[in-house]
């Protein structure tokens, strides 16, 4: 979880998304989710120095004797306004 733009923000494994929760001004707990079944499993959430976050997806399931597929595990980068 990592804490930028007046947001707390959460991956969601389960969810297969991130989520936003308003830390202070009139919308203060509120929730918003993003990227929903985008990327697929979110796991870790980091703020980058730039204000930015670094989110890393968990997808790959181990069982494809040829590696990793484009759809599987990836470290993103995500602007937040």
């Amino acid at each position: 979880m990592a804490v930028a733009r007046g947001c707390e923000w959460v991956g969601a494994l389960r969810g297969e998304a991130l989520w936003s929760v308003a830390l202070e001004g009139p919308g203060k707990g509120r929730k918003i989710r993003h990227f929903h079944q985008r990327f697929g499993r979110i796991r870790t959430v980091q703020k980058a120095p730039d204000g930015s976050l670094w989110i890393t997806t968990s997808n790959q399931d181990g069982r494809n004797p040829d590696g990793p597929n484009p759809g599987d595990d990836k470290v993103l980068r995500i602007t937040v306004g």
